[in-house]
């Protein structure tokens, strides 16, 4: 999905709203103005379930970073002059700007996104925008902004997407999870 941020292909995600019973509905919007605990959008759940309050993972205007697979540079290994950067990333690996020289990848060692630190981040993001829904609701306009292929059914390619990433975790697209939508727009550092 990286490549999709870099192609401005992709402009959402969605993430599974923890610690909520699937029969719990979804009630309304609390907002909290008082104190350093001061918040917009805290979701209150109940009937079926007892009442449950989320506090959303994101506010409109917060700056994320994105993680990606990455490694320090190999151009102390082999000299690239147009190098822009100290870090290289896999998913731009031949390219001049951001790539390693392919050769690099046996010279060193990639990390996961999961261990990357902020002072290696490209991509920023701005939130634009965080509602909930469940994972069934989205639209096919919301499985392109997604990043979803075009070739084919985009909607088809997120359910695909979603059960290959969440469907071991017991939160498939068949048990239709209650879902933060998080809309972004890329942003400088």
């Amino acid at each position: 999905m990286v490549q999709a941020i870099l192609d401005n292909r992709k402009t959402s995600t969605r993430r599974i709203i923890k610690n909520i019973p699937k029969k719990c509905d979804f009630q309304g919007i609390v907002t909290s103005t008082t104190g350093s605990n001061s918040y917009i959008g805290k979701l209150m759940f109940g009937v079926g379930c007892s009442c449950t309050y989320v506090k959303p993972p994101y506010q409109v205007g917060d700056i994320l970073y994105v993680r990606e697979t990455w490694q320090e540079c190999c151009r102390n290994h082999v000299h690239n002059p147009i190098a822009h950067s100290k870090y290289c990333y896999k998913s731009s690996i031949n390219s001049a700007f951001y790539g390693c020289i392919e050769e690099c990848g046996n010279i060193c060692k990639w990390h996961p996104s999961t261990n990357m630190p902020k002072e290696a981040a490209r991509i920023f993001l701005k939130v634009t925008d965080v509602r909930v829904e469940r994972v069934q609701d989205i639209t096919e306009e919301g499985a392109r902004a997604e990043g979803m292929s075009f070739r084919f059914n985009p909607g088809f390619d997120f359910m695909c997407t979603w059960d290959n990433i969440y469907a071991k975790q017991g939160n498939g697209w068949n048990e239709n999870p209650w879902v933060w939508v998080i809309e972004f727009e890329r942003v400088e550092k």
